[in-house]
Order: structure tokens, then sequence, then C-alpha cells
């Protein structure tokens, strides 16, 4: 046996642990031990475990005093918990006299008290102070048991796996505000008894299939209701006719086919607040389920299969600040008019659903909204004032894995009613914006740093982003950066257009300063791919001329080089027998001219083409030339080769 205080430093000690590991002869003990005596004169809390019950008419007191100096040192002792008692003791009814002496007790814990009837209905007769008692595990509860403590105020009965609650079990308990009959396994409960101050009641983890209409008829004081993890499939529209203090209520994850829910079921219960029907496979909501709700303030809706939403749903919800209907099959776009009394919403979540459009309605007059969560869906158009309620509130914006491209032809674009939308729509004291995994294919970051000041993290991953549009002229505008924006995987074109981004870059990484693009890397040409723009020599940024220009003959590929302002005629291992003819660099708005013969069939070089003189070096190796005279050459020629 283990004597165990639970502070064995203190003079005093106020919590005593009595555990066995085989039965004790407590009379013995108190013979052979006389050394062993204790003294606690403080003791307000014994945890009792693995030992044999007093039997007979033997109190805990009695049990006890083989080892305490004096039974008064029980008096005082306001919790108890009794675990695993069972192996130890006689599998007989326990009787009142179990706890005599413990008058001030106000805790009890009963823990897998397997195959020892607590049935007695004077058992509890001494414990008239007791406040708060639980059963937990295996218990053989029934009859009147709990009638004598007119006093108890919770009532925690968990694990027990009783199918049907014993007739009359709950009942005669004036002061009891808070009942929890979770997991056990309740098929079925008859109406329950009067229960005048009851408050919270947890049904929760249950086998509960049906309801009967006037089940909570007689808890007129109800204020929380938890029905969360059972089997139903309906609930009655007068649920709750008599129960119009009920503030909370929970009935999430039910495992039935599909619970349906009557119309007006929530009508008129003016004190509701917080209502979850998380995860319940509902298909359909009736139009009227809130009417009259005034108070809610928060509707979990989420995790159903939910396609639509009648128009009404929400009407007169003035005080809603949270919504959630993320993880159903919401398709195309919601009723212009859903959330149009909801004035007071913070937090809407969309997400996961396969909505196509946000249209400029929905969100009017959601002056308050700090959240909106609109991930993967399949979001395409958003109208451009689909946030102008939003200018300052509008905190956090997820849209990612939609198909947003914010863009097109590498131009700021036409989306919803024909206007502009890009970056700088969107509210300007964003802090949290999430683009990642759409379709947009060009940025700029003098937009993001002068339309966003406030955003401190932008992720933009797995776009088709080949372009960053950035002007070195205007680095001082790149003060209000977000903290970080997240670039990788995307498609970045490492090209001409590239340079300003590159060399900046490059400047801020020599001088050691800290820029906010992060996982950005090259992915064309495929001789950059996986490179760090800040990597890339500035030389090899080069783009393919537009043949629509008229610059590049036919025969070969031509590039414009941002760092020198080139133009590259690339005819290399062309077949040429002659020398094409070279257009002014002009055209292409280049200074110069680059030009690559070699490995061709020419025997003489013929000055040909406006652009001729414009040449600077010149690549004629590996031809057929027999003679090469200086009147042959370009004016400009600084390098041959």
């Amino acid at each position: 046996m283990l004597f165990k205080p639970y502070n064995p430093f203190s003079k005093t000690p106020k919590r005593l642990t009595v555990e066995c590991s085989g039965k004790p002869d407590f009379n013995l003990l108190s013979r052979s031990c006389q050394w062993c005596m204790f003294t606690f004169p403080n003791l307000i809390e014994l945890d009792y475990r693995g030992c044999p019950l007093p039997v007979g008419n033997q109190s805990f007191e009695q049990l006890l005093s083989s080892f305490l100096t004096t039974w008064k040192q029980l008096l005082f002792v306001s919790r108890l918990s009794l675990f695993n008692n069972t192996y130890l003791t006689e599998r007989a009814p326990l009787g009142p006299e179990l706890f005599a002496g413990l008058s001030r007790l106000k805790y009890l814990t009963i823990t897998d008290l397997t195959g020892i009837p607590l049935d007695n209905p004077l058992l509890f007769k001494h414990l008239s102070n007791l406040a708060h008692l639980e059963f937990r595990g295996r218990n053989l509860i029934n009859g009147t048991v709990f009638h004598p403590l007119t006093g108890l105020s919770k009532l925690l009965i968990t694990g027990m796996e009783m199918s049907v609650l014993p007739e009359g079990l709950i009942s005669n308990l004036p002061s009891l505000n808070l009942l929890e009959l979770n997991e056990n396994q309740l098929e079925r409960i008859e109406r329950f008894a009067k229960l005048p101050s009851l408050k919270f009641l947890d049904l929760s983890f249950n086998q509960l299939v049906t309801l009967q209409e006037d089940i909570f008829d007689r808890l007129q004081m109800l204020q929380s209701l938890d029905l969360s993890a059972n089997n139903l499939t309906s609930l009655p529209s007068r649920l709750f006719k008599h129960n119009n203090k009920l503030k909370n209520f929970w009935i999430d994850n039910q495992q039935g086919a599909g619970l349906q829910l009557s119309d007006g079921l929530f009508a008129g219960l003016a004190n509701l607040q917080n209502v979850s029907l998380s995860g319940c496979q509902i298909t359909t909501l009736p139009a009227g389920l809130f009417t009259g709700s005034t108070k809610l303030t928060f509707v979990d809706l989420s995790d159903n299969m939910l396609q639509s939403l009648p128009e009404t749903l929400l009407r007169d919800l003035y005080r809603l600040k949270e919504l959630y209907l993320e993880d159903n099959v919401l398709f195309r776009m919601l009723p212009d008019t859903l959330l149009r009394d909801t004035r007071q919403l913070r937090i809407l979540d969309l997400s996961y659903n396969s909505l196509t459009t946000l249209s400029k309605a929905l969100l009017v007059s959601k002056k308050f909204l700090r959240e909106l969560h609109l991930q993967h869906n399949q979001l395409h158009v958003i109208d451009v004032d689909a946030f102008k309620s939003q200018p300052t509130s509008l905190k956090m914006l997820n849209l990612s894995h939609n198909r947003l491209t914010l863009h097109e032809n590498s131009l700021d674009v036409i989306h919803g009613n024909g206007a502009v939308f890009n970056i700088s729509w969107f509210p300007r004291n964003l802090r949290t914006l999430d683009l990642s995994h759409n379709q947009i294919p060009y940025v700029s970051c003098i937009d993001i740093s002068l339309q966003s000041p406030k955003l401190d993290h932008l992720n933009l991953q797995s776009n088709n982003i080949t372009q960053i549009g950035f002007n070195t002229t205007r680095t001082n505008s790149l003060t209000h950066l977000p903290k970080e924006i997240l670039l990788a995987d995307n498609p970045l074109n490492c090209d001409c257009l590239s340079f300003p981004l590159v060399t900046f870059l490059q400047a801020q990484s020599k001088a050691n300063k800290y820029f906010p693009l992060k996982g950005l890397q090259c992915a064309q040409p495929l001789t950059l791919r996986g490179k760090k723009p800040q990597d890339v020599p500035p030389k090899k940024l080069i783009c393919p001329t537009d043949a629509s220009s008229g610059f590049c003959p036919v025969e070969c590929n031509c590039y414009k080089r941002a760092i020198d302002r080139g133009a590259i005629v690339n005819c290399t291992a062309a077949n040429l027998t002659h020398v094409p003819i070279i257009q002014n660099a002009s055209k292409i708005d280049c200074d110069f001219t680059e030009l690559y013969l070699d490995q061709n069939m020419l025997h003489d070089l013929t000055n040909v083409g406006e652009g001729w003189n414009q040449i600077r070096r010149l690549y004629i190796a590996n031809n057929s030339l027999a003679t090469l005279t200086g009147d042959s050459l370009p004016e400009q020629l600084e390098l041959l080769d």
C-alpha cells in the first residue's frame, strides 16, 4: 500500500493519495505498524485508487482510522476520488454508511466501479453539501440514487455504455445546473423530468437516432445544448418550443444518412447566440430556419452537402459576426441579398466550395468584415466593386486555389462588368493576401507597394507568373512592400524584361540588403532553369524579337539584350551562301547589332542592308572566305572572330 501526500515537503499537506497493489489488511496494518500513523490536520482532498471499499456498515472514516491519528482528519475533506476499486471490493450494493462522516464533501468522482450496484436510494444521504458528482467509465447506476442530492449543481456520467437512460434517474435535482451524459451508448431518451435550474446539457457522442418533440419541454432554463456525434437524421420543428432561453446549440458530426432540419426549428429563440451544424450531411436548409433569432452571432454550417442557400436564410440576423460555410458544394454564385442584414459580420468562410463568381452586391455594407476565406473554389470572376465596403476593415483575404488571372496578355485586365481589375483593387488595409495556386501571369512590385501599403504577407506561389513588373526609376516607391512575397513554383521568364528586377536584386544582395521576394527561380530559358534571378549574369537576359517588326532575316534567330541595348542576329550553321540583309537596329529599339555568321558556306562579305554599319561584333569563323578586305567590314566593328 502506498500513502502519498500531494506535497510531501509541506508541513500541512492538503491532498493524500492512497493506492493499493494488493488487498491490504487495515486492522493488521494498525496493530503491526504503530509508527505508521499519519497526521494531516488540513486534509481537503483524498484520492483512493485500486483499494477495497469499506464493507458492511463500515465508512471511509472508520476504514482509514487504522493509519490516521484521528478520524477528525477526514472531517474537512471536500474532494474524494474513487478510482478502479472493483477488483478488491466485494460485489455487493454500497450503502449510505460508506460516506458517513464526510458531510463537507463537495466534489466526488467515481471511476470504473464495474459490477458494484449503485442503486441504493439512500447511498448519498450523508452528502448534503455535494455540488459536483462525476461518474466515469463502467458504473451500474440506477433507481433514485441521486434524490438525496438536492444541492447538486453538476452531474457528469460518461463512458457508461448504457443504451437507455434509467427512468427517474435524473430527477428531483432542483439545483442541478449542468448535466453531461456524453460518451455513452444512449439510443433513446424519454422526456426529461423537470430540472428547474438546468442550463447546460451535453448528450454528445451517443447513438441517438430520433428525439421526441417534447424531450426538452420541462427544461425551461436550458441555455446550452450539445447533441454532437450522434446518429440523428431529423429534428422536430417544435423541439425548442419551451426553451426560449437557449443560447448555444451544437449538433456537429452526425453519423446518419443526412440531417433534415424543419422550417422554423430555431424560430423565435430570441436569446440564441451560437449554432453549430457542421458535418451533418445537410443537403438543404429551410428559408425560415433562423426566423426571429435576432441575437445570433455565430453560425457554422461547414462540412455539409449544401449546393445553394435560400435568399432569406439570414434575414434579420443583424448581430451575426461569424459565418462558416466551408466544405460544402455551393456552386456558381451566392444570392446577392443573402448577407444583406448581417452588417456586423467579422468572419466569412466560403472555402472549399465550387463558387465561380464574386458579385459586387454580396459584401455590400459589410463594413466590419475582417477575414474572408474563399480558397479552394472555382473563382474566375471577381467584380471590381466586390470589396468596396471594406476599404479599411478587411485584414485577411484568402483566394488561393482558384482560377483567377487578374491579368490577361500581360496587361491589367477586364474582370467583372468590363472594368480593370488588378492587385490595386484589393482593400488597402490588408495584412495577409493569399493568391497562390491561381492562373495569374503577371504582377507589379510598384502596384503591390503603393496600393497595399500595410500588407505583411503576400502569397503568389504556384501561379503562371512569367514576368514581374519592376521600374528602377521608382525604387523609392518600394518602401511599403510586404515583409514577404512568396513566389515559388512560377514559370518566371528570365529574359530582357527581367533585367530591371535582376539588376536591382543583385545590387541589394551585394549591399546585404533584404528584399522580400522569396522562392523566385527562373523557369525559362532552359539554360537558366532553377537559377535565382540575382544569380543570373545580366548579359544572358535576352528576348526573342517580334517577327512582325521585320528585323530578323528568315534564316536566322534574333534577340534583344537589355544590358547594352544590343540586337543579336544569330545565323550560325544556317547553310548560308550569302550574307542576309541586316536591318537597322533601331527598328527594335536597339543601338547596335551583334552578328553570328559562323559555320556557314560564305565566300565573301557583301555589304548589304542599312544596318550593316551598326554591327559591332562579327563572328565569321568556319566559312569559305578566301580573302577579307577592310572595306567589306562594318564601320563600327569592335570585335571580329
